[in-house]
């Protein structure tokens, strides 16, 4: 059977987990794909000259000693007799970084002649590293899996990758019965040891694998066949390739392997423990016999130029030689004296007895003549009472000295951005015992004395006006603290608007003007944009310059000159423009300390009390986060006693006259409220009355329901139709809008069920909104009511 296409594809990009290296070579053109590879095969030619590149690149990577029998295994002209009747040949063999490899060509098609065969390289440097610890194994298996098929998961077929002259039977099995189910029933119950068949059968589960597979890349099950009344070892591989659609059964046969392991484990199982121990934490480990004075390498995992060249120009298996010349060569110069006394076999039978495990941290020169941090770790490896052997192992620490310099420098900003903002914060309560304390003062005091002059207008009028005032003071207060925790929190939501800017620049200055105009100041605006009609967040844009602009009107003297200057610049992407705001001002400016911290939570340059201006520190800070949030950017400059100079930068995508047009439409042909029959659901007698005057006004007839409970009974109570809309409120007493919302949609009266309902609530946060949806309401408006708002939500709910 030829494999061809994606099928042939996906089946390599499976094996490419078994792999490290996997080309497809055509035995025809001579010419190879690659399907991954830790060399260049990719670079090679096609056609005569393949063969002799093939060679050139074998002479690059194999060592020495195993060069010969790679050139005479990659030798092309062979291979079709060598593979033969069988469906893989292989070799093993050793690279220039003394890494052990095994290299195999395996047959892709089952027809002759033979057209395509895949080169694969497989890294069996921890399997070398186990047999290296008696003596160095010769070969290992020639043939990795006895099996491999493939299950289709969408129609649960089973398709052979390829079967082994020692597997016939299984053969048998996919011939007769090709359906998963059936060829693995069959293959459990005739071929898998009696007592490994319930275990197998839970493993080869749909279930099970699916859920191995969604935590690890691939799963192993080893169980045991019966042949010629002999228990033979298997292990069973499962992966998953093509998106999952497809999984991969590799059958190993594992009894050589698994007998031999268990022979050195039961004759080595301490060192083994300790070498798999040292080996997840040491690049490189070796084993230094005491009573030879010998060492030799056990394992090497390094990465390091250092490390392997040191390994390549090693000779000879002398302790004393080793480490001296590894001194010599590597440490640094002021500490090779005290290693070699800590290296001295004598110091460490004296140190390890002690301790059991001796750890020496260490500065080396790197192959690049740089500084690095070292580790070597030695353990006992005999008897409790004897000291014949250590095992030794070395890493690089650099990364970790860093990570522990990091974190360090982590903890020392950290503690002084906690110790800079509790002292922000305490400035900050010490500043707002007077901020909220003035105009609470002013309230109460303006308060009593309205109420000793009665029939006195003029002072009533006066008074009412400060207490107003006052009032207005205190709630920028509040709103600056509640802001900065809905930033903070994430609690913003992004709102743009099409919006006539010439219209939108007028109204938005003229708040100023009573400021501007009790102060004698000079305020100069001058507009240089192309783009009239812009999507705008007017909410949170507008409150970057009244507090931009607010502050320039507070810290500039009486008769002073603020200007505001806006431009138009190219946007950063199509259909989109950037706006530039600059704001100068005559003001007091700031010092050059200070200038560092304008943005800090709770700064302020001086005290409410010293001169004489009201405010949180928070300002800047919210302005900061809000032009971030909005994907712009602000800078300050500012000298002290001149003035200061503010720069924002906006991003707006740009609109059309035709889309203002097309926006005023649809408000202007939105149904009518008049002769609309409301519900409102509100406990608060003060906030019940106002929304039923503004509906009032514009032809509604609204009933009050005092909490959820009695919302839900009128609703029941009048016919179907009845009520146009429901207006809820979600903090109520014995039952709140949420609560309501859910009762009302479970009515059995599907008019009833279906009304619309508007949240209409002081719980104005995004979570809020998304409970209200959730509860099953229509919409959601945060209090106090933006009128408009309200309007046109009503308009539109009800078209």
């Amino acid at each position: 059977m030829k494999k061809e296409g994606k099928e042939l594809r996906a089946i390599l990009s499976a094996l490419s987990d078994l792999y490290i290296s996997l080309q497809v070579i055509d035995l025809t053109t001579l010419a190879s794909e690659t399907v991954k590879t830790d060399f260049p095969l990719q670079e090679m030619g096609a056609g005569a000259a393949f063969q002799e590149q093939f060679y050139e690149i074998i002479r690059q990577v194999v060592a020495p000693d195993y060069l010969q029998q790679m050139l005479d295994f990659v030798t092309l002209g062979t291979l079709a007799s060598r593979l033969q009747d069988k469906r893989q040949i292989a070799v093993v063999f050793r690279n220039k970084q003394f890494q052990w490899r095994r290299a195999c060509f395996i047959r892709i098609d089952e027809e002759e002649p033979l057209l395509r065969v895949l080169y694969a390289v497989e890294d069996i440097e921890n399997e070398k590293a186990r047999e290296h610890i008696t003596a160095e194994i010769a070969s290992v298996l020639s043939e990795s899996y006895s099996s491999i098929v493939y299950v289709n998961v969408a129609d649960a077929r089973v398709y052979p990758l390829w079967i082994s002259h020692v597997s016939e039977k299984f053969a048998r099995f996919l011939r007769q019965r090709p359906v998963a189910y059936d060829v693995f029933r069959t293959y459990i119950d005739t071929m898998v040891y009696a007592e490994d068949q319930a275990g197998m059968r839970r493993f080869l589960s749909r279930k099970y694998i699916f859920d191995c597979l969604d935590r690890e890349g691939q799963i192993v099950y080893s169980y045991r066949t019966l042949r010629d009344d002999t228990l033979v070892y298997y292990q069973l591989r499962i992966a998953a390739f093509d998106e999952r659609r497809k999984l991969i059964f590799a059958f190993e046969n594992i009894d050589q392997d698994l007998r031999r392991q268990q022979k050195l484990m039961s004759e080595l199982e301490q060192r083994s423990v300790l070498l798999r121990g040292l080996s997840k934490e040491y690049s490189s480990v070796w084993l230094v016999d005491v009573r030879t004075e010998t060492v030799s390498m056990v394992m090497n995992n390094s990465n390091s130029k250092t490390t392997n060249a040191f390994i390549k120009a090693l000779k000879g298996m002398d302790y004393y030689k080793v480490t001296n010349e590894y001194i010599d060569r590597v440490i640094v110069p002021e500490q090779r004296e005290e290693m070699r006394r800590n290296w001295h076999l004598g110091n460490l039978r004296d140190k390890v007895c002690k301790d059991k495990i001796y750890t020496l941290n260490y500065t080396r020169l790197t192959y690049e003549g740089k500084r690095q941090h070292y580790q070597c770790c030695y353990i006992k490896d005999a008897d409790a009472d004897s000291y014949e052997y250590f095992i030794c192992g070395f890493r690089n620490i650099e990364s970790t000295i860093q990570q522990e310099q990091e974190k360090q420098r982590e903890l020392d900003a950290a503690r002084k951005a906690a110790e800079a903002a509790n002292e922000a914060k305490s400035r900050f309560l010490f500043n707002m015992s007077h901020d909220i304390r003035t105009p609470l003062n002013a309230i109460i005091g303006f308060t009593e004395m309205a109420d000793r002059a009665p029939e006195d207008l003029a002072k009533q009028a006066k008074c009412r006006a400060k207490i107003l005032s006052a009032s207005n003071q205190l709630l920028s207060i509040l709103n600056d603290v509640l802001e900065m925790a809905r930033i903070e929190n994430n609690r913003i939501v992004i709102d743009e608007q099409l919006v006539d800017m010439q219209e939108y620049l007028r109204l938005s200055t003229t708040i100023f003007d009573v400021q501007i105009a009790e102060k004698q100041l000079t305020f100069e605006k001058h507009n240089d944009f192309q783009h009239r009609y812009l999507y705008v967040d007017k909410t949170h844009v507008s409150e970057i310059f009244i507090n931009i602009i607010g502050n320039a009107i507070k810290y500039t003297p009486p008769g002073g000159r603020i200007v505001a200057c806006l431009r138009e610049l190219p946007g950063r992407k199509s259909g989109e423009c950037i706006i530039e705001v600059v704001t100068r001002d005559t003001g007091v400016g700031m010092t050059r300390e200070f200038l560092q911290h304008a943005f800090d939570q709770f700064a302020r340059e001086r005290t409410s009390s010293a001169n004489g201006v009201q405010g949180t520190g928070l300002g800047l800070a919210i302005v900061k986060r809000l032009v971030g949030l909005l994907g712009g950017t602000i800078s300050i400059a500012s000298t002290l006693g001149e003035g200061t100079t503010v720069t924002v930068r906006l991003p707006h995508r740009i609109g059309t006259a035709a889309e203002i047009e097309q926006q005023s439409m649809k408000r202007s042909d939105d149904a009518q409220l008049a002769g609309r029959h409301i519900l409102l659901a509100e406990d608060n007698e003060l906030n019940a009355e106002i929304v039923i005057a503004l509906l009032t006004e514009v032809g509604c007839k609204v009933d009050w329901a005092q909490d959820g409970r009695i919302c839900a009974e009128k609703l029941q109570a009048a016919l179907p139709g009845s009520y146009d809309l429901i207006l809820m409120d979600i903090q109520m007493p014995h039952m709140d809008g949420y609560e309501t919302t859910r009762y009302i949609r479970r009515l059995p009266d599907k008019r009833q069920a279906g009304i619309p309902i508007l949240a209409m609530t002081a719980n104005a946060f995004k979570e809020d909104v998304d409970n209200a949806l959730a509860a099953g309401m229509n919409g959601h408006l945060a209090k106090p009511i933006d009128i408009p708002k309200l309007m046109q939500t009503l308009k539109v709910l009800l078209h």
